[in-house]
């Protein structure tokens, strides 16, 4: 395989073409047509049909804009505050009218001769993955916008025979089916997961009868705490200066922020096992264990001092069932530390089982007036 070949560019219109995305428009005839927006893109490149937009659009302009079997969607306007613009999906269906929105384009390749769609897919794929779209895109008005001149100039291809390009699509194609399958799987074990984790924490293992709670039915042996008769949290400390993202031989310690952790450092905070909530942005009430050697930032609370004898495992997993980040302050308020709460305020009791492990956290809840979460700074 002769990777030295030339490469065409996207722009080479004897090779490519390139389509704009469909606005609806206001002239008669219309007729309805699925849209492919910016929602139906996924990590793996496959189309989310499950909520595409089924529109009445201009004939006219549907005409020219109907997808093809083998097209690429291209993400041009859109992304995040952690996410570029740049993302591409395959189109593959044979059936149906379809067209792309104006947030989007579409790459169709001409000359299927010298240039197999699906690797073409691909290399497109591996151009967003590896951030080549970074430094071609625009922001404005709160997203961002591919210089798509640019990106055509930069997206080429090797003109190498077409039976290795399509050998090597398929070796893509199988792996990312493998991919998506373990995907499936895990999804249905975490679903089970979330099943047990809310029948033993409401009917515990011993089959007794339940008792109601403020914070639901529990077993009658359980007894139900406020979490600040267990632990007094802290706030964590700024990030260490020579933190990096992997382990080296000097920075070995790990430093943890709202969502585990997040890189290692050759200072340390902690000298024992810990309990951490996530106090900012999208990881807030994300619960997690340090280890006995660690830094936490102050992006997470930790547990200072434990009042009360718990099993730290236990607490972990039972905040992960409550999902505390549903009680964050989604408006951006400051965090303020638990203690500095008026009763009012927030009042997150815990249930303890006695029996077995001692006095076991068993839950929290927390009032909607509640706000020592924050959004992440933009």
């Amino acid at each position: 395989m002769n990777w030295n070949a030339t490469k065409i560019p996207v722009a080479d219109s004897k090779h490519f073409e390139t389509l704009n995305g469909l606005w609806t428009g206001k002239k008669k005839p219309f007729v309805e047509a699925g849209v492919i927006r910016n929602t139906n893109f996924t990590p793996s490149g496959v189309i989310d049909y499950s909520n595409v937009a089924y529109l009445q659009v201009e004939e006219r302009q549907l005409s020219k804009r109907r997808l093809e079997a083998g097209d690429v969607i291209l993400e041009r306007s859109g992304g995040g505050p952690k996410q570029p613009v740049g993302r591409v999906v395959f189109f593959d269906r044979e059936d149906g009218d379809f067209s792309f929105s104006n947030f989007t384009s579409a790459v169709r390749v001409k000359d299927k001769a010298t240039f197999d769609p699906q690797f073409v897919f691909y290399g497109l794929m591996e151009l967003y993955q590896s951030g080549q779209t970074e430094d071609i895109q625009r922001r404005t008005t709160g997203i961002r916008n591919l210089d798509f001149t640019a990106y055509k100039e930069r997206a080429r291809f090797p003109k190498i025979p077409l039976p290795e390009q399509k050998k090597i699509a398929h070796i893509l194609s199988t792996v990312q089916r493998a991919i998506e399958a373990q995907e499936r799987i895990l999804q249905t074990t975490n679903e089970l997961k979330k099943a047990l984790m809310h029948k033993l924490f409401t009917e515990g293992l011993r089959h007794e009868p339940q008792k109601q709670t403020e914070i639901g039915p529990v077993p009658e042996s359980w007894e139900v705490v406020e979490i600040g008769d267990v632990f007094k949290f802290t706030s964590g400390k700024t990030k260490p200066k020579d933190t990096s993202r992997e382990p080296t031989a000097e920075q070995t310690v790990p430093v943890y922020g709202g969502n585990g952790v997040l890189g290692y450092s050759a200072e340390s905070l902690l000298d024992d096992e810990v309990l951490i909530l996530g106090r900012v942005g999208e990881y807030c009430g994300c619960a997690h264990l340090t280890a006995r050697i660690s830094w936490v930032t102050d992006n997470a609370l930790y547990a200072k001092e434990e009042k009360r004898s718990v099993n730290r495992t236990y607490v972990r997993t039972h905040f992960e069932h409550l999902n505390l980040n549903q009680y964050s302050n989604k408006m951006g308020a400051a965090a303020d530390h638990p203690r500095n709460h008026q009763p009012s305020e927030i009042r997150p009791p815990v249930s303890r089982r006695t029996r077995r492990t001692r006095e076991r956290l068993r839950n929290a809840r927390y009032t909607h007036q509640s706000n020592w979460c924050q959004e992440e700074p933009t």
